[in-house]
């Protein structure tokens, strides 16, 4: 029988903050002093505990995301906590790969020329390893330090290697003071083919607290995302934000963009 992973359950109630669960799970909400209120819940900022105004439960942030996700279990809601905000990597940090990336039909499919392609060194994987058969886009840091790659493919989706942080993909090609600011990768390097270099990608549905503070230097942000108010709400007193809200760029044209500006 395996042995169930240690779950140290007094550790992650005490030492995550709700804000950043909250961001996490990109879940809109104002916070006002000690204060957080969202839609059907409020938090105690000081004792890390939540309250259901519908059914008059709450918990600590264990309870909260085992609620939000439709959880089976607490020790479920534990393990997801622990492996995102307490997790450490012991092992010694490898070299970063230099992974031969082809152009592909895929790629093509999506709009994006071979030249963009190459430009942002992004293509189907050939070789053995952890992206065969996935189409690698390399990333960087704002610093344009190359951090690794993220994957993708028709049959799975999205593929992140272990202990990869995601970066505000692109950001570190962006020098206006406006940007757009889309989910994928791919939507970057569509839009670029559209005559927007100056879109970034989150890499995922939620905002992580270092991608916030890199959109914190713009004074103009079209947001495209199908849930942007938690970003919205982070990014308001620092620019000016608009949102369509798609979860793609899929079906948006060149003008409708431009018409946001």
């Amino acid at each position: 029988m395996a042995k169930k992973e240690f779950l140290n359950f007094d550790q992650i109630s005490k030492d995550i903050p709700f804000e950043n669960v909250l961001n996490w799970l990109n879940v809109p909400y104002e916070k006002k002093g000690n204060q957080i209120k969202g839609e059907g819940f409020s938090v105690d900022v000081k004792k890390n505990m939540f309250f259901w105004f519908a059914t008059e439960k709450g918990g600590g942030v264990i309870n909260f995301v085992q609620d939000y996700n439709k959880l089976d279990n607490p020790r479920e809601a534990a393990k997801l906590l622990q492996k995102q905000f307490l997790a450490q990597e012991h092992k010694p940090k490898r070299e970063i790969p230099e992974l031969t990336l082809h152009y592909c039909k895929d790629l093509e499919e999506y709009g994006i020329s071979e030249e963009t392609a190459k430009q942002y060194e992004v293509g189907l994987v050939k070789d053995r390893g952890v992206m065969a058969k996935k189409i690698a886009f390399k990333c960087y840091d704002q610093d344009e330090k190359k951090i690794g790659y993220v994957g993708w493919n028709k049959k799975d989706g999205w593929f992140y290697p272990k202990g990869f942080k995601r970066p505000l993909y692109n950001s570190h090609r962006v020098n206006t003071e406006y940007g757009i600011v889309v989910i994928s990768a791919f939507d970057v390097l569509y839009l670029h083919e559209q005559g927007f270099p100056f879109t970034m990608a989150l890499l995922g549905k939620s905002a992580t607290d270092t991608q916030i503070d890199l959109l914190k230097r713009f004074k103009r942000l079209l947001i495209i995302h199908d849930e942007p108010q938690n970003i919205n709400m982070r990014l308001s007193e620092y620019c000016f934000c608009k949102t369509i809200k798609k979860n793609s760029v899929e079906g948006l044209g060149k003008e409708q963009i431009k018409a946001f500006f």
